[in-house]
């Protein structure tokens, strides 16, 4: 069965969701409120954790197959921002895949969330993680918010 890890995982729902139709599928958050008051703590036990997608101390050298990195990098300073690309590559295995949510310029919820920090274009993005080792894929048009998505592997 192939792996999934949902970055910046909030209080777990996509990894309930994954859980329930019998996925092997993880998450982890920055924020301990937001695991430690999950509702579904008791039930995923080793399936999510507090951790830091720019220290990364605790997944363990664990690697995936599907990386879900929905709306967390447009969170991040400037100068932390290779270093957290570089570990999310590194939790891919050699063939992964990727799944990028960023709201870039001219999408307005970029501009709505106060915690937002990086405001760049779509093509910036790109560049960004083409840059990291990524190789950009299509994506598929039928994908709903498809303007703020980014798939790629490795």
């Amino acid at each position: 069965m192939k792996s999934i890890l949902d970055i910046g995982t909030g209080m777990g729902h996509r990894v309930m969701a994954g859980f329930m139709l019998n996925l092997d599928i993880y998450g982890f958050d920055v924020s301990e409120y937001a695991i430690n008051h999950s509702s579904y703590k008791e039930i995923l036990l080793d399936r999510l954790w507090i951790d830091n997608i720019i220290e990364l101390k605790n997944t363990k050298n664990k690697q995936f197959d599907f990386i879900i990195c929905y709306d967390i990098l447009e969170h991040l300073f400037y100068q932390d921002l290779n270093k957290a690309l570089n570990n999310i590559y590194n939790v891919g295995k050699p063939d992964s895949k990727f799944l990028f949510s960023i709201p870039w310029k001219g999408n307005p919820d970029l501009y709505n969330d106060k915690t937002h920090k990086i405001f760049e274009s779509k093509e910036w993005w790109i560049e960004k993680i083409k840059n990291a080792g990524f190789k950009i894929l299509p994506t598929p048009q039928h994908f709903l918010f498809k303007d703020q998505l980014i798939i790629a592997e490795k």
